[in-house]
C-alpha cells in the first residue's frame, strides 16, 4: 500500500522503458513529479529510501521536503510503500510524527519514533537527499 501525509503531496514514477525497432533497450527519463506546496516556494522530492532492519527489507520511503527561498526547510510529507501489514500499521503511524518533529527541526536530523526505527532511518535518508539538492 502506498500512503501519504495528510497534507503532503505524493509523486509518481513513470515507466518509460521500451525496444526500439532494432530491439535495443532505451529508456526516456520520468518527468519531474508535481507536489503541491505544503509551504516555501519549493517541493523536492528524495529518493526512494529501504526501510531495513539486518537483513530484511520491509518497504520504503520516499520523502519530500518543502524549503522556501533560502533553501530552509518549513515542510516534510512522504509517501512509502510497505511490504507487510505490520510494517504498513507501523509506517502510518510513524510517518506523521516524523513530518512534525523534520518541521519544527527545520532538519531531517530527527529523533527516530520507537517501535519505527527502520522506517525513522530511511525517513531520515530520504529527506536529507532531498535537502541535499536544494
Amino acid at each position: 500500500m502506498v500512503g501519504a501525509a495528510s497534507c503532503g503531496g505524493t509523486a509518481d514514477s513513470v515507466d518509460t522503458t521500451g525496444v526500439n525497432a532494432r530491439n535495443e533497450t532505451s529508456t526516456t527519463p520520468a518527468p519531474t513529479p508535481s507536489v503541491p506546496l505544503l509551504c516555501g516556494t519549493a517541493a523536492i522530492v528524495g529518493p526512494e529510501a529501504q526501510m531495513d532492519w539486518g537483513a530484511k527489507s520491509f518497504g520504503t520511503v520516499t520523502a519530500t521536503a518543502f524549503v522556501g527561498a533560502d533553501g530552509s526547510l518549513c515542510g516534510a510529507s512522504a509517501t512509502w510503500n510497505a511490504t507487510l501489514l505490520i510494517s504498513e500499521e507501523i509506517t502510518s503511524e510513524a510517518i506523521p510524527l516524523l513530518n512534525a518533529r523534520a518541521t519544527k527541526a527545520h532538519s531531517a536530523d530527527v529523533n527516530a519514533v520507537s517501535g519505527a526505527t527502520a522506517t525513522s532511518q530511511a525517513y531520515s535518508r530520504s529527506l536529507q537527499a532531498a535537502l541535499d539538492r536544494s
